[in-house]
């Protein structure tokens, strides 16, 4: 989708556009641009954020492994394999927490206590301290910021998809380490890591079986 001359001109656009409009904007994960009322509608506004994403995308698959960068661009869409994305959302529970109050979708993954502890507390806001939900979507941050958190979205997106399968899972915190250490990553890439997470990355042998 991201090629012209597969999919018809804009096509992407116009999905992400809507995706922005009925998903994230609509869940308050990403706001709309501060433009001035007079001169553009919503719907301007709106076509500039989805423009926004899909550079910040095509950009991150310059810089990242293809597993890291398709995992980035399912968040995006919506493209996780929750229970709420094939419509069994009650009575669901997340993954990683595992609240009673809770349930397995990307909008409480963005917002989970567990996902957010992994994450440095310079990267987080008010109080109880948060990750901003538009840091998930690579906004506000420098180049170094992003590859480490596009590195982070992939290793959450695989660790869900283990313990789907495993639901008795061990160790999450350690196994979402060891799945970044399974990317194959430049030197720039891993300091990157280490610097935004603090956490070096150690290769293992062999990967968690992932469901794409």
């Amino acid at each position: 989708m991201f090629f012209d001359d597969t999919h018809p001109k804009n096509s992407l656009l116009r999905t992400l556009k809507e995706m922005m409009r009925n998903r994230w904007c609509k869940c308050g994960f990403i706001r709309l641009p501060v433009i001035s009322e007079s001169r553009w509608n919503q719907e301007a506004l709106l076509g500039i954020l989805a423009q926004r994403s899909l550079t910040k995308l095509r950009l991150l698959s310059k810089w990242v492994p293809p597993r890291v960068h398709i995992s980035n661009v399912r968040l995006h869409f919506n493209g996780w394999h929750t229970e709420a994305r094939y419509q069994r959302r009650l009575g669901s529970v997340c993954l990683f927490c595992q609240q009673e109050d809770s349930e397995d979708s990307i909008e409480h993954i963005l917002r989970c206590p567990f996902i957010h502890d992994l994450f440095p507390r310079y990267l987080k806001k008010g109080y109880p301290p948060k990750v901003p939900p538009k840091t998930f979507f690579l906004y506000g941050l420098d180049k170094k910021h992003q590859m480490a958190v596009s590195l982070m979205v992939h290793a959450i997106y695989t660790m869900h998809n283990c313990i789907r399968h495993n639901p008795h899972h061990l160790e999450v915190r350690k196994t979402i380490a060891r799945i970044a250490g399974e990317v194959q990553l430049s030197w720039s890439f891993r300091n990157a890591w280490s610097d935004v997470f603090g956490w070096k990355l150690r290769t293992s042998g062999r990967p968690p079986r992932q469901n794409q």
